[in-house]
């Protein structure tokens, strides 16, 4: 069976959206806070230096 590649990926998985607000009752459009100490970094994130003028 071909699948059309000219197609996004949500063809595939339906909208990530929907299942935000079905399963974990939460809306896309919402925004959260979330404290800095409860946020870690992702280990496999391949940039390990950054320069701290260009992120100001």
């Amino acid at each position: 069976m071909g699948l059309n590649k000219n197609r996004g990926l949500s063809t595939l998985m339906g909208d990530v959206g929907e299942v935000y607000s079905r399963e974990l009752g939460l809306d896309k459009n919402q925004v959260s806070l979330v404290e800095i100490s409860k946020i870690t970094p992702n280990p496999f994130q391949p940039r390990k230096t950054f320069d701290e003028a260009a992120l100001n």
